[in-house]
């Protein structure tokens, strides 16, 4: 019997298009972005460890692929918290050298 997905699956594809989009969407100013998908991106793994213990889970390959996106734009995030602290303190990202 094949079920389909949860409302908490649903939830977590919905929130996580979302995320996806926002990381994409420049036009939104990035002190707004930041801190709202960095929530989103701990709800999201919230949502995932419930997802896992429910009753009838998704395949195994669908929650690792659910938390690899969340892992990839917590990894956008963070390179964009790394870029940002380097500009504002004058250092250059590369060399790590500061003016």
């Amino acid at each position: 019997m094949i079920v389909g997905k949860s409302r908490l699956e649903i939830n977590i594809t919905r929130l996580l298009s979302k995320c996806e989009s926002m990381a994409k969407d420049s036009s939104i100013a990035p002190e707004d972005q930041d801190w709202r998908l960095e929530k989103f991106l701990i709800t999201l793994d919230s949502m995932i460890k419930d997802l896992q213990k429910s009753p009838n889970p998704p395949s195994k390959d669908t929650i690792s692929k659910y938390i690899r996106k969340v892992e990839f734009l917590k990894g956008l995030l963070e390179t964009k918290k790394y870029s940002k602290f380097h500009r504002k303190s004058g250092c250059h990202p590369t060399t790590h050298t500061c003016s």
